[in-house]
C-alpha cells in the first residue's frame, strides 16, 4: 500500500480548487483543496463575525453552514459528490453503484487496521 498523492496533483487541470459535499446540500470542511489566498477562503474570514450576529444556529455561524454559503458564490469551486469523501451518507447507499461505494467505505473507514478491528467486529465475524 502506498499514500495518495496530493490531490491537487491528481485532479484536472481544470478544477482549481474544490470542496467535498458531505451530503447534496451539505458543503464539509472535512475536505477542502484552495489555492495560496484564494479569495473564497479570505472571504470567509472576513465574514465570521457577522455571522455570528446573523445566524443563530453554530452550524449556520461557522463550519459547515458558512463554508457552503462562500464556496458556492466562486465559480472555480468544484463540488465533489459525497461518494468519493463521505462512502457511508445516504445518497451514497441508495446509489445503483453501491457495490463500488461499498468498496470506498471500507477504505474510508480502515477495517483493515488492527486497531479498528474492534469497532467493525461484526464485520469481520460475518466474514470470517
Amino acid at each position: 500500500m502506498k499514500p495518495i498523492p496530493p490531490l491537487d496533483e491528481i485532479c484536472p487541470p481544470e478544477v482549481r480548487c474544490w470542496a467535498a459535499c458531505e451530503q447534496l446540500d451539505i458543503v464539509t470542511n472535512a475536505a477542502i483543496g484552495f489555492p495560496l489566498n484564494h479569495p473564497a477562503m479570505w472571504h470567509a474570514v472576513a465574514v465570521v463575525e457577522e455571522s455570528f450576529f446573523e445566524r443563530r444556529y453554530v452550524g449556520d455561524q461557522a463550519g459547515l453552514g458558512l463554508l457552503a454559503r462562500v464556496v458556492t458564490q466562486y465559480d472555480d469551486v468544484e463540488l465533489s459528490p459525497p461518494a468519493y469523501f463521505h462512502p457511508t451518507v445516504g445518497e451514497t447507499k441508495s446509489n445503483p453503484d453501491v457495490k463500488h461505494y461499498l468498496l470506498g467505505a471500507h477504505l474510508f473507514a480502515g477495517t483493515w487496521v488492527e486497531e479498528n478491528r474492534p469497532k467493525h467486529s461484526v464485520l469481520w465475524n460475518a466474514n470470517a
